[in-house]
């Protein structure tokens, strides 16, 4: 295998006598590594904590992500409720399951050989005793139902990984009922369980998913949707009297998911979407004829509505619909950030469907500061699968609309077999990847943020004006380490479809650089450049809360002070990366009698959040 050529996804085991498991890839989860499994949004519980024993019917499709499970029907923290690692779900929320814990940590320490338990999804208690006073019984015929994918667009998942079910008896025993092999399926497969012991017809009884996995990472992913306990049902009942929305709607713009408004405005026809699509699911055991339509307003003015009578097409019996609408001018709004928000709604004409829920999907699309092709979530991870020769390169290309201030870099870092937060990278922005960098924050490490999807960004300390024309990002390492940034797979999958990534581009060691041309490699690496105004990251941009550090003066001759909140350690570099000094502080530090020569260096000051800044310095 050459080196040369081998970058991946949330991939990274090349070893003699094994398979590549990973190669190019795009990540699962807004998490990686570090990415953690917390959200903003309210956990959905009773005002007097943990709820009653429910009762029949208990389900659950997942529309209320990206969050933990609903605590009134579940137990643990652990998986995760998303709308961007699955294929084709029977509803556009599932759940996923995989080896990392609710704060994005390994269950296990990382091992090439090892295996263990990953997430657990438990229910809370049921009661399958009895019915307003009249007892449940075997003939009752209560079916639990579900569907389930491992891998989907998230990471790879090897045959010798398993997802399990269980039961919980009276006796408080859990008892393996079902269970299924890792793999990567395109499909989701329908699995219907049958209650036939009366040992589990008692009035706390639970059910429980978990899997067993390999403990290489952020990986061996598996995703559930569309479970279903109830009485009265029969063993080949696989179709259910609905139909959803399965995905959500694509970018309203054509190669990027954000860019500032004012660059969009520069073209706004060639930077327009020529059509917007969302995939539908028809999980009934007949064709339907469904309509649907969208509405995007932007501060409650209407921009398009369309008319679901005009957009009606067929959806085969348990199967999948790609509808797409026209793109709509998007010029006349107003503001730095503009956001439009969309709502995209199916029917089937003249019947009421009786899980309205699903039928309908909102979201916001964002004109701000940045430009990205990334959506925001990671369904994998990116990198050099291997650097025999220690040393390489990744860029990725943009193409700037118009003269702004280049003001930060915001990178997603994914955490997969090892830790990686303090190897030191360069990280390099271009405007053309055979000279000189345009700026080059020196010897930094990776930051594992504590957020879903977190990125970290990385200010200027001297902002650069860029013209119109290609700009690149990318990163450098000098080690044979795998160092991972987050990778959209959704760029290909969903709005690509298929093809290599033309925007990346690598280099190993003093080579020459190539462009992308591995069809399998068709994400969009999480990396994103910020223009215009001053802002501060802290604000909002990197949900970490960066406590950035502040040094001064700069200019210095013999004497510099820094100051960060809490603990942190710098370092003092020469442009050559030797490091003349370094050391610990608290909040303050006075360094002086440097005597340095005249010249640029770079201090870098990390705290004990693994927060980093590298700030360049003057000396005369």
């Amino acid at each position: 295998m050459k080196n040369s050529v081998r970058l991946f996804i949330l991939s990274f085991l090349v070893l003699s006598g094994m398979d590549v498991w990973a190669q190019l890839t795009i990540k699962p989860l807004e998490r990686g590594g570090h990415q953690h499994k917390t959200s903003n949004l309210p956990s959905k519980q009773y005002k007097k904590g943990q709820p009653d024993t429910l009762n029949l019917p208990y389900f659950d499709d997942f529309l209320y992500g990206p969050a933990f499970p609903d605590t009134a029907r579940w137990l643990e923290k652990q998986a995760f409720v998303n709308n961007d690692f699955a294929l084709l779900p029977p509803s556009y929320g599932v759940v996923t399951l995989d080896p990392m814990d609710g704060e994005g940590n390994p269950w296990f320490p990382f091992s090439v050989f090892g295996s263990g338990p990953g997430d657990t999804l438990s229910s809370q208690p049921i009661n399958l005793q009895d019915s307003g006073g009249v007892a449940y019984q075997i003939k009752d015929s209560i079916y639990l139902s579900f569907f389930y994918q491992s891998k989907g667009l998230a990471d790879f998942s090897k045959n010798l990984d398993s997802l399990f079910l269980q039961f919980k008896n009276q006796f408080g025993n859990w008892i393996t009922v079902w269970r299924a092999p890792g793999g990567n399926m395109t499909a989701f497969k329908q699995v219907m369980i049958p209650v036939l012991s009366a040992a589990y017809l008692h009035n706390s009884f639970q059910f429980r998913f978990t899997t067993y996995t390999y403990l290489w990472g952020n990986n061996n992913h598996f995703h559930l949707d569309y479970i279903d306990l109830r009485k009265n049902r029969r063993f080949n009942q696989t179709f259910y009297d609905d139909y959803a929305v399965s995905s959500p709607p694509t970018s309203l713009l054509k190669d990027y998911s954000a860019m500032p408004y004012q660059h969009f405005l520069t073209n706004p026809v060639a930077n327009t979407a020529d059509s917007i699509f969302f995939r539908v699911s028809n999980l009934t055991a007949g064709v339907l004829n469904i309509e649907v339509k969208h509405k995007e307003t932007f501060q409650g003015n209407t921009l398009i509505e369309t008319n679901p009578v005009t957009n009606a097409a067929n959806v085969a019996a348990m199967g999948f619909a790609e509808r797409r609408f026209q793109g709509f001018p998007l010029t006349g709004l107003s503001g730095d950030k503009v956001v439009i928000k969309r709502v995209y709604e199916l029917r089937e004409p003249s019947v009421l469907n009786p899980y309205r829920d699903n039928d309908r999907i909102e979201t916001d699309f964002i004109f701000d500061n940045y430009y990205a092709y990334d959506d925001g979530t990671a369904e994998a991870g990116f990198g050099f699968n291997d650097l025999l020769k220690g040393e390489g390169s990744i860029a990725v290309k943009y193409e700037i609309a118009k003269s702004d201030t280049l003001r930060a870099l915001g990178v997603f870092f994914n955490q997969s077999v090892k830790d990686v937060s303090r190897s030191f990278v360069n990280l390099s922005i271009w405007n053309d990847l055979n000279a000189v960098p345009l700026h080059m924050f020196t010897n930094v490490t990776p930051v594992y943020t504590d957020s879903i999807n977190g990125f970290h960004i990385f200010v200027l300390d001297t902002p650069v004006i860029v013209s119109p024309g290609n700009l690149y990002v990318g990163w450098e390492q000098t080690g044979n380490f795998n160092l991972n940034i987050g990778l959209d797979r959704n760029y290909g999958y969903v709005a690509k479809k298929s093809g290599a990534n033309p925007n990346i581009f690598y280099r190993v060691g003093e080579g020459n650089w190539n462009q992308n041309a591995d069809a399998t490699i068709n994400g969009a690496p999480m990396m994103r450049i910020y223009l215009g105004k001053p802002f501060n990251p802290a604000a909002g941009l990197d949900r970490n809360g960066i406590n950035f550090a502040r040094m001064y003066p700069n200019p210095f001759s013999n004497q510099v002070n820094i100051e960060m909140t809490g603990t942190f350690e710098y370092r003092l570099m020469d442009m050559n990366g030797r490091i003349l000094l370094s050391g610990q502080g608290q909040d303050q530090v006075h360094l002086e009698n440097l005597s340095l020569n005249p010249g640029v260096y770079w201090m870098i000051c990390r705290n004990s959040n693994s927060n980093t800044v590298t700030q360049k310095l003057i000396s005369f």
